[in-house]
């Protein structure tokens, strides 16, 4: 009688003591809301043809950015930025009084995995936009943000060999 009622009983307690499984968080566009700090640096290599040849420059020109880039949490953002290439500022068209160039828009994905990618149109003279891709990784579900430049194409020149790495991190608002 007692081994016919401590059969449940020891059913009943592993139950209660086995691990449950339970759902992972997953990232969304939500995970991208608000300012970012971001900053960009490496090298503009090169062109590369329809072939996907590249024909490197008789040396790597040097690029550095600085930027907020605003995320709305819809797959849409903007990006306001500062870039000096070749250790010369990018003027923006017409000149802005800071060197910032004109606000800069775009959209992004986001993986249920924390990664995704970045695209943003940059203007230019006479409608020739710059387009410039990022391949993200989210950090912390989007508290900070590691990226790559995949591809850049600039109007006239065509596609270039670029060897950027990004990083943005969510600006926390201060308490007063």
């Amino acid at each position: 009688m007692l081994k016919q009622f401590l059969k449940p009983l020891v059913a009943l307690t592993g139950l209660f003591l086995s691990p449950v499984a339970q759902a992972q968080p997953a990232c969304n566009l939500g995970s991208l809301q608000g300012d970012y700090a971001f900053t960009a640096q490496g090298a503009v290599l090169g062109t590369i043809d329809a072939a996907k040849v590249v024909h490197p420059f008789p040396a790597p020109q040097p690029i550095n950015t600085v930027a907020v880039v605003t995320f709305h949490g819809n797959g849409t953002l903007e990006r306001l930025a500062f870039t000096v290439a070749n250790g010369q500022p990018q003027v923006a068209q017409p000149p802005s009084d800071d060197g910032f160039l004109p606000i800069q828009t775009g959209t992004y994905s986001v993986s249920d995995e924390c990664t995704g990618t970045m695209h943003l149109v940059i203007p230019g003279a006479n409608n020739a936009h710059t387009t410039l891709d990022l391949a993200l990784v989210l950090v912390d579900f989007g508290q900070r943000i590691f990226a790559v430049v995949s591809s850049e194409v600039v109007p006239v020149v065509g596609a270039l060999a670029v060897n950027v790495s990004a990083e943005m991190t969510r600006n926390v608002p201060r308490r007063r």
